[in-house]
């Protein structure tokens, strides 16, 4: 494939051994539906220019380990299939000024370990499922100066890294959740 191409040839389906792939700054307008064939996939980075993921063809890639999905201009959300992921351990969205909210079928997410969210000026919350996901370890939200809420429970994830959010909104955010206890001006 090259640099100028916005999809990937149906062919592609047919690499059902293939473990890594990066289409990272390829800029897919889509995936193509064999993509679904995939089913050894583990790693997956690419860039897309569409508003939104084909549902049936990321629910498919159930062995999906790490989904990063970087410099997506156009990206709106993720689709409710990313739920189907169970074994999914890092989730990273870098990049992708439009996206504004995750999924609620995040909840079924059960094996996510990492949680990377950087650069979404546009993301206004994390779905509150993110709640109920016991294995995540370590959530880093970098640059998202819209987002007004944490889930409940973040605090039960060991290693939280915020960078980029104006301070005022981090001190409501915590003040929301323990009005006596956490203060930016008492760091």
């Amino acid at each position: 494939m090259n640099d100028d191409a916005k999809t990937l040839p149906e062919s592609f389906g047919r690499l059902v051994n293939l473990q890594f792939l990066d289409l990272t700054e390829t800029y897919l307008c889509e995936l193509p539906k064999t993509f679904e064939n995939l089913i050894n996939l583990r790693v997956l980075n690419f860039s897309t220019t569409s508003t939104s993921l084909r549902e049936k063809v990321i629910g498919r890639l159930t062995s999906l380990r790490t989904l990063v999905i970087c410099y997506s201009d156009e990206l709106t959300s993720l689709t409710e299939g990313i739920g189907k992921i169970t074994g999914l351990q890092i989730l990273d969205a870098t990049r992708c000024p439009k996206l504004a909210s995750f999924p609620s079928s995040m909840r079924h997410l059960t094996a996510l370990k990492e949680l990377r969210v950087a650069h979404c000026p546009n993301l206004v919350t994390l779905s509150e499922s993110f709640a109920s996901l016991a294995s995540l370890r370590t959530v880093e939200i970098i640059n998202c100066p819209k987002l007004l809420s944490l889930p409940d429970r973040i605090d039960r994830v060991p290693v939280v890294k915020i960078d980029g959010m104006d301070l005022n909104t981090f001190n409501q955010i915590c003040s929301a959740r323990h009005p006596v206890e956490s203060s930016v001006d008492d760091w």
